[in-house]
């Protein structure tokens, strides 16, 4: 008995972990430029509306961001 309860929990251990893995991570990348001179910002921070998640774009203006949702608002402040 003691063997076929502890197979279960642990195949339900395996199932509930793996759903929790295989949670989505969306990445979202782009490069910011100058709406005029089309010239590659960097240093403009870029952040996840109403969360704590955010990066900064690097010399060639490019950024990458990791967010849990694909439908997300970006601010960019610079």
């Amino acid at each position: 008995m003691t063997k076929k309860l502890t197979r279960a929990v642990c195949m339900l251990m395996m199932v509930f972990g793996t759903a929790f893995l295989a949670k989505a991570q969306n990445v979202i990348s782009g490069t910011v430029a100058d709406k005029s001179t089309k010239a590659p910002l960097a240093g403009v921070s870029i952040n996840v509306k109403g969360t704590t998640t955010g990066a900064a774009s690097g010399q060639n203006g490019q950024f990458s961001i990791t967010t849990s949702s694909p439908s997300v608002t970006l601010v960019f402040s610079y």
